[in-house]
Order: structure tokens, then C-alpha cells, then sequence
């Protein structure tokens, strides 16, 4: 196929077979019939083969720039607290590679989210080890990979040096650095849809038709299982495909195509048949998501439909699946009803199909609205904020032009350029309208967006192409058209849809920072993050905070504050971030679990127990995870946090033996004996027994230096009472400095 510049809309006829080539030929041509400007670039037979030479030369330059700036990124992420701080799907996905690479491959339970990236996560770490940095290092280069196919198929479209700076752009896109640096399938999706892109333009089809729809299908088979709305890519395929081939190569490959995305489908369908019952070729999720998106508070990008309600793994310590997130819980606890994976999605689909028969002109103007946040000039944040880890780490990407505006305006343009040219252009154009109208049907993040790049970028090379041909030309007419496209395109891209204000963005960076420390147990960096954040909350300053969603996110940063403070023993201000978490949060049972133990900390027993009740806990069982968490404290080496659980079980339980023992040993390894005597005398009043509040004293008096105290006592211990574990481990402690619950 020849390269380099058009003189506008490219002849059809390069893809079409040669009866209706003639028929093409016979037509009269659409592009201008100025004679070419001799000093167009890429036009002369020199410069083509100029670029043929070097062609793989430049491939190597934009792999290895495109590679080195995200390995860069990731150094300077592995150097912030951010690293390694997974949460929400990124957590999951984690896990749940774990629990595959520990043996699970088939498991247990239905997928919620898409399966393609825990697997390959897997095999990854199952290669390379299970080192974070090694695996986003692998994500890197596969981003560095897709950066360079898709760069080798805009040569396929227009000339070389337009396809280099295409490249450029692409390897230096921000969010093309950002994903390949999370935990999510963003990076492996991008990749898939770069090869399916990279196979349609650069294969021979008259050739070879079956063997490229068979890659190309098992490239849709497998984008699917990570994104199920990627099966959707066979339509333009199917039309390039008759578009391109005689009407029997056309038929052929069309079938290759869907057989083999179908056959990729069997194995999660016949799992989800066997394991659950029920006919699921990818994943459950359809109807939570369409109601996420389109029920009655849906507001265009992901909201938390379900309030404050907790997820639950529904198999306990798995995350297979991501079914946590599946909204059963919410079903279960406040619709009262009890349903398997397919029921939930078909009850939820169900929900949405009502809203939308309801309100047919409000479904219509959210729709219209999503398709204007996959244009914008701003990225609208589900689970990571880009924003925040450039704040953290430095940019990821050059101001401007690592941006969505220059791709994405200029493939706005190409878009409507791409519909008058050949197959290929028009099949790229069918790429990201498909993408596009199928994500705008549930909602719209970031994630989703950067999904339609690989096609933006191939249409920003179409318009680019054109605007260096009209100017070479000197084509006003063409010019000005595309000036006209670029700057309704800007407009749209412009209007105010995605919210920002700069006490958000530090509000959330300090969030996010302050969970991060808290994850690393580094407790004092991470209270005076959270404390940062909250002040702007108790301020005032946040916008739409009242937004359902918004009060559970608040909830959760004020609930990170309460376990840091709490970890460094100040219960009294952990209470306090306790109480305003559960008051934005009044469904999450895990944060009122955890409001009952810090005011059982503080002596508060009325109000440890309203918050029980509003889980049902029983307080037998608030006593016992406060016996854990001293444990865990006394393992961390935090002495306060250790008081304060005991402090706790003593306020719900006062005659509780392990909590008044640990208590008092807690006391005298911290040399203040006083208090150890008062808890001591204390416990006595409440039932100690006998020898054991002998062995105490003893151990006391050891402490201060009293022999004849401690002689004293110990002759008060029954003959044999030394067989006691009690007694024996307390007198044991003279001298060690060994304290334990």
C-alpha cells in the first residue's frame, strides 16, 4: 500500500476488489484537483523511501522514549508514600492475583469484574515474582509496546513523519503514564485494543483474511474478559471486513472472527454455569452498572448507588471475582432480598429499564451528557485522581501536550474526515463511535475514557495529515474547515462538566497521602496528612460534599484519622473523627464496629453501645476485638494503643481478667507503678483471684526495689500456687520486662 500525504480524502479503491474498483474509478473524485505543491512533505518517491529505511529505526525510538519516561514515572512513584498503597479495584485485582497464583485458577465464585487482568496479573507475577514494582514494570513496556503499534498503523494511513509525531504525543499522554503505573486493567485493555487497531491497518487482507480475523478476534475475545463491552468491536470489523474483501473472503473472515471471540467466551461461561448455575459469558455486572449509570441519582460517572452499605466477600478472605462490589449487600440489608449473581444484575437492569420509561427525556439528556465528558478537556476520577499523583510524584506528562486536548481535538476532526476515505480510516472512525456510544450507556471516568485514545490518536493523525496537505497546498477552503472543527471541538471539550477546585484537589491529595502513610503503619506522617484534610472538611470547604457519594468518601477519610489516632493512643480525637465518620456513614457496619471499641475506650459505655446496635453486634463480641487489637498493639510496639484497648474491654467488661492483668503488667513495664497499684487494687474489688493479686504485688514491690514487700507477698502464695500459668507467668516477668494480654 503506498504511503505518504494525500491531497485530501484518500480514493477508496486501495481496499476494494476490482470490479468495484472500476466502479469507484468511474466516479467522479471528492478531493480538490489542485496539482500537489512539489515542496509537500512525504509526496516525493525520496522521501518515501527515505522513511521505508528508517522506518524500524524510528518504531525503536518511540518504544524506548515512550518506555524510559514511564519507568521514570514509576521510580518516582516507588520513591513516594503512594507506592504500593492499593485500594478498591486495584486492591482486588491485587488479591485476587494472588489467590490464582497460589492455585486458584478456577475458584469459587461468579466474576463481577472482568477476569482478563487478575490472570494476567498472575502469569506475571508467576514469571517475574510477586514484586509491585516488577509487575507495573511489565506494565510499562506493554504500554511502551502499544504506543509503538499504534504509531507503525498510523504510518498506514498517513505519511511517516505525521505517524512519529502521532507517536510522540501518544508515548507522552499523561494518562497513558498513569494507568501503566496502577493496579487496573486500563494498561492491558489499552494494549488489546492498540493490536486489534495495529492488524486492521497493517495486514494483508486480499491475502490472508481468515488468518487476520482469527488474530483479531481472539484480540476482541480477550479485551472482552477484561472489558465486556469491548465484544461490541466485531460490528466495525465485520463492516470493514465487506467493506475491504470480496463478498466471500468478507463472509469468512466475519465468521473466523465471531466463532473465535464466542469459543473465548466458553471457558467463563461454562465456570459460571458449573460454580453458580446460571449462563454468564463474562461477567455480572451489567445491571449494577446500567443503574449506576442510569438510575435515579445517576449523575453521568460513577456514583455509590448503595450508599453507605458495606461490599461483603461473599466467600470470607477472597476477593475473586470482585464480587464484594456487586451490590448484593445492599439487596440483602435494605431491600430485604436474597439473590444469586444473576438475579442481582437482572433485578438492578430491571430497576434501571423502569427509571427509563419513567423519565425517557432526562435518560436521553444524561446520555447526551456522558458522550460530552468523553470529550472533555478534564479527567473525571473514579478510583485514582491523576491530579493528586502529580502532586505526589511530578508530572506524567509534558503541560498541554501530555494532555487529552491535542489528540483529542484533532481526533474530533479526523473522525468527521475518516467518514469520506478509505475502509481503514473508516473502520477507526467505527472503533472509537462504538467504544464511545457503549460506555456512554453506563457512565463515564476516567478509565473509560482513556479506552477511545488508541482510536483518537489514529484520527488525530487522519486530521493532521489533512491540515499539513491544505497548507502545503495553500487549500483555504480546506483550512478553514478545519479550523471550524477544531474550534467547535474546543468548545465542547471546554464546557464546564467535570468539577475542580484546588481545596478538593488538596483535600483529596492529603487524603490519599495520610491513608497511604497509614498503610506503611507510619502513623505520625499519616495523622498529620488525615488532620489536614479534615480540617477543610470541618471547615466548610468542600463542594458537593452532601453528595451521597461524596459522605461516604468523606466518612472514610475521617475513619482513617480515628484508626491513626487511635494506633498512637490519642482516643479522645479518635472518637471524635469516629463520630463524624458515622455520622455521614450511618450504614457501614464496619465503622460503627469500630465508633463502639474507641468509645468503649473512653469510658463512653452508653454511647459504645449505640453504636452496636446500629450493626447488631453482640458486645461480647466488641470485647473480644478489643482483646485482638492490645495483641496487635503490643506486637506493633505501640504501649498507648494498647492501654486504650484495654481501657476499652475494662469500660464494657470491668471484671474481665486478661484486660485487668494486661493491664496492670502494661503498667509496671512502663515503671509507673502508682497506676499499676491503683488497677491492681482496682481489679481486686472486682473479683481478682486471690493469688494472682498476690503475684501481682509481688512483682510490684520487685519493680520498686522492696525485697522484704515482695518476700512478703510471695509468702502469701498457697503452697502449689506457682503452678498457676497466672501466677507463674507474672512472677516470671521479675526482671524479663515481658508484658502480654
Amino acid at each position: 500500500m503506498a504511503r505518504g500525504l494525500t491531497t485530501g480524502p484518500t480514493p477508496a479503491c486501495r481496499d476494494l476488489p476490482a470490479a468495484r474498483m472500476l466502479r469507484v474509478m468511474a466516479r467522479k473524485p471528492r478531493q480538490s484537483t489542485r496539482p500537489l505543491d512539489p515542496r509537500a512533505m512525504g509526496t516525493q518517491p525520496a522521501s518515501r523511501s527515505f522513511w521505508d529505511e528508517r522506518w524500524a529505526l524510528a518504531l525503536a525510538a518511540i518504544f524506548l522514549l515512550t518506555l524510559a519516561w514511564r519507568l521514570s514515572a514509576l521510580a518516582r512513584l516507588a520513591d513516594s508514600p503512594l507506592m504500593g498503597a492499593l485500594n478498591s479495584d486495584s486492591q482486588v485485582y491485587w488479591a485476587w492475583a494472588g489467590e490464582i497464583r497460589a492455585g486458584a485458577w478456577v475458584g469459587r465464585q461468579a466474576f463481577f469484574l472482568g477476569p482478563l487482568y487478575p490472570y494476567w496479573l498472575a502469569l506475571v507475577r508467576a514469571l517475574f515474582g510477586d514484586s509491585l514494582r516488577v509487575a507495573l514494570t511489565v506494565q510499562c513496556v506493554l504500554g511502551a509496546g502499544a504506543v509503538t503499534l499504534l504509531t507503525d498503523a498510523a504510518r498506514r494511513i498517513v505519511a511517516a513523519p505525521i505517524a512519529l509525531v502521532v507517536g510522540a504525543l501518544l508515548g507522552m499522554l499523561a494518562m497513558g503514564t498513569f494507568f501503566d503505573v496502577l493496579v487496573l486493567m486500563e494498561s492491558l485493555v489499552f494494549s488489546l485494543t492498540a493490536l486489534i487497531l495495529w492488524m486492521v491497518l497493517r495486514w494483508d487482507w486480499p491475502r490472508r483474511a481468515s488468518l487476520g480475523a482469527l488474530i483479531v478476534g481472539v484480540a476482541i475475545g480477550l479485551s472482552a474478559q477484561g472489558r465486556a463491552t469491548h465484544v461490541l468491536l466485531l460490528a466495525p470489523f465485520v463492516g470493514f471486513a465487506f467493506a475491504s474483501l470480496d463478498r466471500a473472503s468478507a463472509m469468512r473472515a466475519a465468521l473466523v472472527a465471531i466463532a473465535t471471540v464466542v469459543l473465548l467466551a466458553l471457558p467463563t461461561t461454562i465456570r459460571h454455569r458449573v460454580l453458580v448455575g446460571e449462563w454468564i459469558p463474562y461477567t455480572y455486572s451489567l445491571g449494577f452498572n446500567a443503574f449506576v449509570g442510569n438510575g435515579p441519582v445517576a449523575n453521568g460517572s460513577f456514583l455509590l448507588t448503595t450508599g453507605s452499605v458495606e461490599s461483603e466477600d461473599l466467600v470470607p478472605g477472597s476477593a475473586e471475582g470482585g464480587a464484594g462490589g456487586d451490590g448484593r449487600a445492599y439487596q440483602r440489608r435494605i431491600e430485604g432480598v436474597v439473590l444469586t449473581p444473576g438475579q442481582s444484575s437482572r433485578r438492578w437492569l430491571q430497576q434501571t429499564i423502569a427509571f427509563v420509561r419513567r423519565e425517557p427525556a432526562t435518560t436521553l439528556r444524561r446520555y447526551l451528557d456522558k458522550l460530552a465528558l468523553l470529550i472533555n478537556r478534564r479527567e473525571l476520577a473514579q478510583i485514582e485522581n491523576i491530579d493528586v499523583t502529580e502532586r505526589v510524584v511530578g508530572r506524567l506528562g509534558p503541560p498541554g501536550l501530555g494532555s487529552f486536548l491535542p489528540l483529542g481535538l484533532l481526533g474530533m476532526v479526523g473522525l468527521v474526515l475518516a467518514m469520506r476515505r478509505t475502509a481503514r480510516e473508516r473502520y477507526v472512525a467505527g472503533v472509537l463511535l462504538t467504544l464511545a456510544l457503549s460506555t456512554a450507556v453506563f457512565f463515564v471516568t476516567d478509565r473509560y475514557r482513556f479506552q477511545l485514545m488508541p482510536a483518537f490518536a489514529l484520527l488525530a493523525a487522519v486530521a493532521l495529515q489533512a491540515l499539513v496537505t491544505a497548507a502545503t497546498q495553500r487549500d483555504g477552503r480546506m483550512l478553514g474547515g478545519i479550523a471550524l472543527g477544531l474550534a467547535l471541538a474546543a468548545a465542547l471539550a471546554a464546557l464546564p462538566r467535570v468539577p475542580f477546585d484546588l481545596d478538593h484537589l488538596a483535600w483529596e491529595t492529603d487524603s490519599s497521602v495520610g491513608a497511604a502513610y497509614l498503610s506503611r503503619g507510619e502513623i505520625a506522617p499519616a495523622v498529620e496528612a488525615l488532620q489536614r484534610a479534615v480540617a477543610l472538611d470541618r471547615a466548610g470547604r468542600l463542594r458537593n460534599g452532601d453528595w451521597a457519594t461524596a459522605k461516604v468518601v468523606r466518612a472514610s477519610v475521617f475513619e482513617n484519622l480515628g484508626i491513626a489516632l487511635r494506633r498512637q493512643g490519642d482516643s479522645a480525637d479518635a472518637l471524635r473523627a469516629y463520630r463524624d465518620a458515622a455520622r455521614l456513614a450511618p450504614d457501614a457496619q464496619s465503622l460503627h464496629n469500630d465508633y463502639a471499641k474507641v468509645a468503649a475506650e473512653m469510658g463512653q459505655t452508653g454511647e459504645s453501645r449505640e453504636a452496636m446496635a446500629v450493626t447488631g453486634i453482640a458486645e461480647a463480641q466488641i470485647v473480644e476485638r478489643l482483646i485482638q487489637d492490645a495483641t496487635e498493639a503490643q506486637a506493633r510496639g505501640e504501649r498507648r494503643g494498647l492501654e486504650a484497648a484495654l481501657h476499652g474491654v475494662l469500660t464494657l467488661r470491668p471484671g474481665d481478667e486478661r484486660a485487668q492483668v494486661a493491664l496492670i503488667r502494661t503498667l509496671v513495664q512502663a515503671a509507673r507503678l502508682d497506676e499499676a497499684l491503683a488497677a491492681l487494687e482496682a481489679a481486686r474489688t472486682r473479683g481478682l483471684d486471690p493469688e494472682v493479686y498476690a503475684a501481682h504485688q509481688v512483682l510490684i514491690a520487685s519493680s520498686r526495689g522492696d525485697a522484704a514487700g515482695a518476700a512478703g507477698w510471695r509468702a502469701r502464695l498457697r503452697p502449689g500456687a506457682e503452678r498457676d500459668p497466672r501466677v507463674a507467668g507474672t512472677l516470671a516477668m521479675i526482671g524479663s520486662g515481658n508484658v502480654s494480654p
